[in-house]
């Protein structure tokens, strides 16, 4: 094996799970298939509800995936409710309403809405340097290093790779991963290509947290956890497994659903781009905030008009007339309908946030397996049942959020340096592992 500086390769590509969707052509197919063959519009509500129910439940046993959670909201409503399946395998425990999930990069949203909450405050701009705020804010790339802003930390056009090895190794600090930005060499020019990068929202949460001047995980729970009621949530793994009702994480497995668990990731170094535990509960709470526009359900105005439109507008296009991303949000068209998404995903659970402005909707589908489709195909089996859309309107075309380059895997095998610490990539039947310094090999 070859030994090699931390970014000098795509491995993530092929070792992480913790992309921030489903590739769309992948997604563009199931949900296809998962779509209703008949029509809804003469379903009462009720019926379309069990419909949605029982396609769930199908496409959990047909994938694999042990438990989930599945809330609704119309308007300020919450219209279903419902655990699915196993939280515990093992323990044959069932999921609840408040059943505690990693929701991974969904949590990105939150971390947007706490910069924008700052900014509201007078304590920073969109349009301010990061350095204003992180004097230790780096880049290689001189254009980027002075031009780049808050606004770009968390719109992903910043010309960097997924850089995850310097988190997920659990080695370094929040700060250190920062750092770390500077020894990234750019693969595109500055703000002119969507590439997905999870330090960058790990500063703009940090910056929030200096502004504010309190911790990151205080942040969001003083400014939206508890004046939305979301009083099961929380950004800590240990808080999380104290709780009676928390789901244990899988490997996708279809045939023996739950036989392999897997440890919840401990990512406090990057709290900010994917650190929440929540339930189906608490997120309908996120939901009606969403739905109405940065106002709390006690009817208290959280975050500014003006702020939020800034939040869920396109700030970087992934693909033309397809895709593009807002501040912590994906925004694309549904059958001619515009979605705001987030999916998330994180050893043992993947989720997925999903709102229908124009029709007032919105769901968050939880689970506790890695890497599933049915997160991103739930999109289209909840929407098909509660909206009436001509049968023959066309999904949108293919288009992936993640172009990461391909890399053959015999290529990915080697020694990375991060830091001091020494890192193995080793390549044994067709799969690659990570093992690091005083943790368990992964996957």
């Amino acid at each position: 094996m070859t030994k090699r500086t931390l970014f000098g390769s795509s491995v993530l590509a092929a070792i992480l799970l913790a992309s921030p969707v489903l590739p769309i052509p992948a997604a563009q197919a199931y949900q296809t298939a998962t779509a209703p063959t008949t029509s809804t519009a003469s379903k009462s509500l009720s019926e379309r509800l069990d419909a949605i129910e029982k396609a769930i439940a199908k496409q959990q046993t047909a994938l694999g995936v042990p438990g989930a959670a599945l809330v609704i909201v119309q308007g300020d409503k919450i219209i279903y409710l419902k655990g699915l399946g196993l939280r515990d395998v093992a323990g044959n425990k069932p999921v609840t309403p408040d059943t505690l999930f990693a929701i991974g990069s969904s949590s990105k949203s939150f971390t947007a809405a706490s910069v924008l909450m700052s900014q509201d405050d007078g304590k920073l701009s969109l349009d301010d340097s990061p350095k204003k705020v992180l004097p230790y804010f780096k880049l290689q790339d001189p254009e980027a290093d002075k031009n780049i802003t808050i606004r770009d930390l968390m719109s992903h056009g910043s010309g960097l790779p997924r850089t995850d090895l310097a988190w997920v190794s659990g080695v370094l600090t929040r700060e250190e991963g920062i750092r770390l930005l500077a020894d990234v060499k750019p693969t595109a020019p500055f703000r002119q290509k969507f590439q997905y990068q999870n330090l960058m929202f790990s500063a703009a949460g940090e910056i929030a947290s200096r502004v504010q001047k309190m911790p990151y995980e205080a942040v969001i729970e003083t400014r939206i956890f508890q004046p939305l009621g979301m009083t099961n949530s929380n950004l800590r793994v240990k808080t999380m497994q104290k709780s009676k009702d928390f789901a244990i994480g899988y490997v996708p497995d279809s045939v023996n659903p739950g036989s392999q668990p897997l440890p919840i990731r401990d990512i406090e170094a990057v709290a900010p781009a994917g650190a929440i535990n929540s339930s189906a509960r608490d997120m309908a709470q996120w939901l009606r905030f969403m739905l109405k526009g940065g106002v709390a359900p006690s009817g208290k105005r959280l975050l500014s008009e003006a702020g939020f439109q800034e939040m869920v507008k396109p700030q970087m296009t992934i693909s033309p007339k397809v895709m593009d991303y807002g501040l912590g949000w994906f925004i694309r068209k549904w059958r001619g309908l515009s979605v705001l998404e987030h999916g998330g995903n994180i050893d043992g659970f993947n989720a997925q946030v999903a709102l229908l402005p124009e029709k007032n909707l919105g769901f968050v589908l939880l689970t506790n397996v890695t890497g599933s489709p049915l997160a991103q195909g739930s999109l289209n089996i909840v929407w098909s049942n509660l909206v009436d859309v001509p049968a023959d309107l066309a999904l949108p075309a293919a288009a992936t959020a993640d172009a990461s380059p391909t890399v053959a895997l015999k290529d990915e095998a080697g020694t990375y340096l991060l830091g001091t610490s020494r890192m193995v990539v080793a390549l044994a039947d067709n799969k690659l592992t990570l093992t690091v310094p005083g943790q368990p090999t992964y996957p």
